[in-house]
């Protein structure tokens, strides 16, 4: 075990004693913009996920996340809901599977929370692409309605989800 330090964009730092039992970075050749996170397994059993979103575009800042979580779960799901793109890989390298209920809705609850996760990523996609445009009052509107969908969206995957 090792003493840890996590950035915090406009918080304070998180540090901890933990290893890491996991890492994704998602840059790719001539990505401008990628994600890395890591995650740590704590002295006291909890978990801690690093997360640094770094941009190479003029005018833009590095953004920085790092929270802690009393179990995996808790942690996949806290990605799944903030950081879409890397959730279901990192959830993959732990071994991390979500039980989804079987009550009434059975399959078909399934398959609507696969189809609510498609879309909430291709949401997020779309807003990313229109924060891009800053100057556009026209942007700002798409963006909201798209921050409003993904609401309702994750409101009925947790309805679904129980």
């Amino acid at each position: 075990m090792e003493t840890v330090t996590l950035n915090r964009t406009q918080k304070r730092q998180l540090s901890f004693l933990g290893e890491e039992i996991a890492h994704l970075n998602t840059k790719r050749f001539d990505d401008t913009r990628w994600t890395k996170c890591s995650v740590y397994k704590l002295i006291n059993g909890e978990f801690a996920v690093g997360i640094a979103e770094v941009t190479q575009w003029q005018g833009e800042r590095d953004r920085f996340t790092a929270e802690t979580f009393k179990s995996l779960e808790e942690l996949i799901t806290f990605l799944e809901e903030n950081f879409p793109r890397v959730a279901e890989e990192i959830a993959f390298k732990l071994d991390v599977k979500e039980t989804m209920s079987q009550g009434p809705s059975g399959e078909i609850g399934t398959m609507m929370a696969l189809q609510i996760n498609g879309a909430l990523n291709r949401l997020e996609d779309s807003k990313l692409f229109h924060m891009d445009i800053k100057s556009s009052t026209t942007a700002e509107i798409v963006v909201n309605e798209i921050n409003a969908a993904i609401t309702g969206l994750q409101a009925i995957k947790s309805t679904l989800s129980k």
